[in-house]
């Protein structure tokens, strides 16, 4: 049950992450408006949730659950306090978010990314 939830979390920041890079490059910005900039942007910003996403499939134990809860619970948290500002107008220094969030989530996603693999790895051999 908790899978799912943690699952639907990260889907749910995924969408209401990219839908604020599209709302901020291609309506808000001060910028010139353009898809090709917006959807440059969405890589980065996508990033960490797919990563979270892989991570949430390949936890099994317990402390790579609560890890991968915490890390999910923290770095969705940023995203939508954060990128709350790309729904109305902004000035263009509102762009250092889109880089920022990404390299404030990394550490938590890799931490989580880890000890998943970590779980695979041992806890696996552990109950056999």
């Amino acid at each position: 049950m908790i899978d799912q939830t943690i699952k639907g979390l990260i889907l749910f920041a995924l969408i209401y992450s990219v839908a604020a890079v599209i709302s901020f490059v291609g309506y808000f910005s001060p910028f010139p408006k353009g898809w090709s900039g917006a959807i440059v942007w969405c890589t980065p910003v996508s990033l960490p949730y797919i990563l979270l996403f892989v991570a949430s499939h390949l936890s099994i134990g317990k402390k790579s659950k609560i890890i991968l809860a915490i890390a999910t619970g923290l770095s969705v948290s940023l995203a939508f306090y954060l990128y709350s500002g790309s729904f109305g107008y902004n000035d263009g220094e509102y762009i250092i978010a889109y880089m920022l969030v990404p390299a404030i989530q990394a550490p938590l996603v890799l931490i989580a990314l880890g000890f998943s693999l970590w779980s695979r790895k041992y806890v696996n051999t552990e109950t056999t």
